[in-house]
């Protein structure tokens, strides 16, 4: 079966095949396979153990021996926080008051880097916390020692469970345009648009109103373009409340309308500022700029979506604006106000956390700005781990990783290059389509 996907600028076809049973079956009995090597290592030799954990998690085919791994870690001497990151990778782990693992860090960088190794390079640079399992898994096989045995049937299942897991991509891409995730992601670029670029003040005051007081008719006067656009959120959130509501039984539509009233009145504080030019002061811009950042809109849909431990408590919690969601917000509006990845099309006001702090401090030079920035970033990581790693947590485990993901995907996005064209995020979108068209990592 073939199909195709065009628009956007963007233009593939893929072709679908049929795994064959026999590689289903071999898949089959290495799960059970793998399990029973992890269950019947030895537990006096925990290095053996961790070493296998570490492999699984960077092949990421971790998530079929979850059982397995806790089970396995559980049986251990907790002398550290996460036993099964290796050196190189614990700094990525560091919270807030842990300045040791940082100078570590820094240490092993001048050290290692010395010796120009590809692996060691690309660790320091992307530490495997802070980065999309996936994306890292090519790089991994390449410089995987086949020599252990256990190792080597690791390799030869992640290989399958890479088709499966493609076959399944596949599947889902005739669908993408039905995923309700997709819809909300793009109202808020497009709405992001109209504040930027083409929405006079009054005009988009009315539309902010209409959105605070959830009313179309409210935005009578506002010219046609915007009209579509507010009918387009007010129709969307109500086809994913309904959807969410007949498939977990909560019905969202306050909370969502909630996130979008949110990102609105942060759109026009922002258009409010730079219309009269006016630069506040770079903490109360970080403040707003964490909630125009739209981060918040996209993980309250997403919780709903994933449809995991949703009561009253939790949707309180996440209607409170919690720490998972404005820490992941702060690392990408920091990151987007780096300006690594320049648009050189945006021709609206669109001010920056960084040249406020420039305006605000007068005599610091740009780089030492840019590296306060960086600082504010790493701290946020800091404080976004341990709200991840902590227990006990009021959200599902898949909560918690998806708002780690999305803060991994946001250095894909902004630093793997400077250049204009991303080149970098370029070729791991070819890696991508070369993934849905068949072509195994090797």
């Amino acid at each position: 079966m073939a199909f195709s996907i065009n628009g956007g600028g963007f233009s593939a076809s893929f072709h679908l095949p049929s795994l064959d049973n026999e590689k289903r079956l071999r898949h089959g009995k290495m799960v059970k396979e793998i399990g029973y090597i992890l269950n019947n290592t030895d537990r006096k030799d925990p290095l053996e153990g961790l070493v296998m954990i570490d492999t699984l998690q960077r092949l990421s085919i971790d998530y079929h021996f979850r059982e397995e791994i806790e089970s396995f870690l559980k049986a251990q001497y907790m002398n550290f926080r996460s036993p099964n990151h290796p050196p190189l990778e614990v700094f990525g782990l560091s919270m807030e008051s842990e300045d040791i693992l940082d100078e570590a860090g820094d240490f092993s960088a001048r050290l290692l880097k010395r010796h120009e190794s590809e692996i060691v390079a690309n660790t320091l640079e992307h530490p495997y916390h802070k980065s999309l399992a996936r994306v890292m898994v090519k790089n991994f096989l390449n410089n995987i020692d086949i020599r252990n045995e256990n190792i080597k049937v690791f390799s030869e299942f992640a290989k399958i469970d890479y088709e499966i897991v493609r076959s399944i991509h596949q599947k889902e891409i005739l669908q993408i345009t039905k995923v309700d995730l997709t819809r909300p992601i793009s109202l808020v670029y497009i709405i992001d648009d109209i504040f930027d670029l083409h929405g006079t003040l009054d005009d988009l005051s009315v539309f902010t109103e209409a959105v605070n007081e959830w009313d179309f008719t409210a935005a009578n006067q506002l010219p046609e373009s915007m009209k579509i656009s507010l009918k387009a959120l007010f129709d969307t959130t109500e086809s994913i409340s309904t959807n969410i509501f007949e498939k977990h039984g909560w019905n969202p539509i306050e909370s969502l309308q909630k996130s979008w009233k949110k990102l609105c009145n942060a759109f026009l504080v922002e258009a409010k500022w730079f219309a009269q030019g006016e630069f506040p002061k770079s903490e109360e811009y970080l403040r707003n700029g964490i909630v125009s950042s739209g981060v918040h809109v996209i993980l309250v849909h997403m919780f709903f979506l994933l449809g995991q431990g949703i009561n009253k408590e939790t949707v309180d919690f996440v209607d409170g604006f919690p720490p998972i969601i404005t820490l992941t917000a702060t690392i990408l509006r920091l990151w987007d106000d780096l300006g690594t990845a320049k648009d050189e099309n945006q021709d609206g006001n669109d001010g920056s956390y960084l040249e406020c702090y420039t305006r605000e401090h007068s005599n610091m030079t740009v780089e030492r700005a840019r590296e306060h920035v960086s600082q504010l970033i790493s701290d946020a990581w800091k404080k976004l781990n341990r709200e991840c790693l902590s227990r006990p947590s009021p959200f599902s485990s898949i909560f918690t990783k998806a708002c780690l993901n999305v803060a991994r995907m946001i250095p894909l996005m902004y630093s793997y290059d400077d250049s204009p064209s991303q080149e970098s995020l370029k070729e791991l979108m070819r890696s991508l389509a070369a993934h849905l068209e068949g072509q195994q990592p090797h």
